[in-house]
């Protein structure tokens, strides 16, 4: 081929392509690992915040080339037995913690939505919004708020009433990170917020038209809508690393449940699980 030719012209170019495919087949075929059914899973990838999570377990075939009788897997010599399901209690009006220094089993997520962990002998459905919400509205209520300047500051029209408002609590707003200041009669200046509220510049401005009861409603309520903004949604894949990190986190919170009241959680027993499946009457 001559040196300054763009391209190249091959014989035989369907035998080489049909060789190519056969090799690259070869290979796959060979570096395929074997199927099999793991328990739990091995935390071994530093994914992104929201890559795509892998399936827990992996199929197992049984192959029956040649034959045309069907082959029975397992099979069940035992009588039916008639029994009631109990009743078991879902949750509990406070949520219990289970002890923070066992090991938990991390299993994955189902539903893009909850996370499946092992704990104590007990299966936990943990809810993976509520419990980001309510690790991130623990920190924001554990320490002082770190705020931004904005390069836009952001104008608020009120009416007589809320202007009086918000002149009285400016301490309070100043507190939580906001720097409010006003620039006319029913005209306010947004010119700084909490790290944590960054590009929710709406949800901070619907929060400075309501009227609170005192300053403990307005830091309580403040905190749970920035948490709840902030924190991972349902429909979000969680890597495997996230995940467990979540989950540690959460079996050390104070209270099991998200800012809203929600529980961060299903639990069930290994026992209750036995009783709904009847294996306590065997």
């Amino acid at each position: 081929v001559h040196p300054a030719k763009k391209e190249a012209r091959m014989k035989n170019l369907s035998f080489l392509h049909q060789k190519l495919v056969s090799l690259l087949k070869d290979f796959l075929e060979k570096e395929r690992p074997l199927s099999s059914v793991s328990a739990v899973r091995e935390i071994e990838s530093d994914n992104s915040f929201f890559g795509e999570s892998h399936s827990v377990f992996s199929s197992r075939t049984f192959p029956d080339a040649g034959r045309k009788t069907e082959r029975t897997i397992f099979s069940v010599n035992r009588k039916p037995v008639d029994y009631k399901i109990p009743e078991i209690s879902r949750f509990s009006e406070v949520a219990e913690q289970p002890s923070s220094s066992s090991h938990i089993k991390y299993y994955g997520q189902i539903f893009r939505c909850y996370l499946i962990v092992e704990k104590d002998e007990t299966l936990y459905l943990v809810d993976q919004h509520a419990a980001h919400e309510r690790i991130l509205y623990q920190k924001l209520i554990e320490s002082d708020p770190a705020s931004q300047e904005l390069l836009l500051p952001l104008e608020l029209e009120t009416d007589s009433d809320q202007d009086a408002y918000l002149k009285d609590n400016l301490t309070v707003y100043t507190g939580l990170g906001i720097g409010l200041k006003s620039v006319a009669p029913g005209v306010w200046s947004l010119y700084k917020l909490p790290a944590a509220a960054m590009n929710n510049e709406k949800t901070v401005l619907d929060f400075l038209l309501k009227k609170w009861s005192g300053k403990e409603q307005m830091e309580k309520e403040f905190y749970a809508v920035i948490a709840c903004r902030a924190a991972i949604k349902e429909g979000d894949a969680v890597d495997d690393l996230t995940a467990v990190k979540l989950l540690e986190k959460t079996f050390n919170l104070p209270v099991a449940r998200c800012p809203h009241g929600r529980p961060l959680w299903f639990a069930v027993s290994r026992k209750e699980l036995d009783q709904l499946v009847g294996r306590d009457l065997e």
